[in-house]
């Protein structure tokens, strides 16, 4: 999404601000920088709260976190914070979007009464 602020829209707001201000820092510094993010971490929260789950007690952490699935070459790759490295999901037989699906269907959708799980999908407007 970063590399594509302008063809996606985006003028102002969070993403456009962490993206300047991370634009010369090393890839462990934008690391470290998004992970303390505090602007994203309460507009994360302010979206979780307002789901279909009671809402977190006082001191009470909700423990969700964002990944994100993305074409490297020919292949999709999962990109988790809470991983030490991308997790490859190997080659790509169809778009990027479909081959998330399919990943996302295997890995985590598995369990029929797992509720906490959303997804967002940034794709082109089809106007």
């Amino acid at each position: 999404m970063s590399n594509n602020l302008n063809t996606l829209g985006i003028q102002e707001g969070v993403l456009k601000e962490y993206v300047e201000r991370a634009g010369s820092l090393s890839i462990e510094e934008k690391g470290h920088a998004l992970a303390n993010n505090q602007s994203f971490y309460e507009k994360h929260n302010h979206y979780s709260d307002q789901g279909q789950t009671r809402p977190l007690r006082e001191g009470e952490s909700s423990n969700h976190h964002f990944i994100c699935f993305t074409r490297i070459g020919e292949n999709l790759y999962e990109l988790d914070g809470g991983k030490s490295q991308p997790i490859s999901h190997g080659q790509l037989t169809t778009d990027v979007l479909r081959g998330a699906v399919q990943a996302i269907r295997a890995k985590y959708m598995q369990d029929p009464t797992q509720l906490e799980f959303s997804l967002i999908a940034l794709t082109p407007s089809y106007d």
